[in-house]
């Protein structure tokens, strides 16, 4: 029996990639030294190096002013800095967040956030959100000193709700950090995707499988969560 439901939170809960969009847009115009480069070359640029939230973000900006022909190591820090201060000014939720979580809450399911991440910057996003308000427990990486796809994450967060791994059911985007991390941790899992790919070599066995937080919501609906 399912009695909570956990979550990833960039590209699951938080929609980091539409937010960076908007973040990015806002830094070009501030810095005359890329104006040679259109926004969306600019924007589109970072997304790649970026690689979905896996590099530090400093090496990021130093190989995109590389790339821009723009060797400037005092470059790359201010404008790491002003991510590490404004980003969470233009965080977004995933569509049908808000409204999966408060169902959840309605039904009476215990709700979380295990998250990947530093835990200032990752905490800064989640209150700008209001996520906080929204779930009974939020685990983050840094803190715990242990990160997904390690299985001792998932158990804490089980623990921590007082449920055994077997009662939850872990929702994220990353096949290896979350999905088959709460698999080897025993729990149950669903795959919503939000531009990720399967790698080939890792096992195909997503779970449950949705395209979008509307469709999970459907998805609990039907199977009686």
């Amino acid at each position: 029996m399912i009695n909570a439901i956990l979550f990833d939170l960039d590209e699951t809960l938080l929609d980091r990639t539409g937010s960076l969009r908007l973040f990015l847009t806002d830094q070009h115009k501030r810095h005359e030294a890329i104006a040679h480069v259109s926004v969306e070359d600019y924007t589109e640029l970072f997304l790649t190096l970026d690689a979905r939230g896996t590099k530090p973000q400093l090496e990021t900006y130093t190989a995109l002013l590389g790339h821009l022909g723009q060797v400037d190591e005092d470059l790359a820090n201010t404008m790491h800095g002003e991510y590490e201060d404004g980003f969470p000014q233009f965080v977004q939720l995933v569509a049908g967040s808000e409204e999966l979580l408060l169902y959840l809450r309605q039904k009476g399911l215990h709700t979380g956030i295990i998250s990947n991440g530093r835990e200032d910057h990752q905490m800064r996003n989640i209150y700008k959100l209001k996520l906080d308000l929204l779930v009974d427990g939020i685990l983050v990486s840094e803190k715990e000193g242990i990160r997904k796809p390690d299985p001792e994450i998932f158990w804490r967060a089980a623990s921590r709700l007082s449920l055994k791994p077997e009662e939850c059911l872990f929702v994220g985007d990353n096949p290896e950090a979350d999905i088959l991390g709460a698999q080897t941790a025993g729990m149950q899992s669903m795959w919503v995707p939000n531009g990720a790919t399967w790698p080939t070599d890792a096992p195909t066995n997503p779970g449950f499988e949705a395209d979008s937080l509307k469709a999970v919501h459907d998805m609990l609906v039907r199977i009686g969560v």
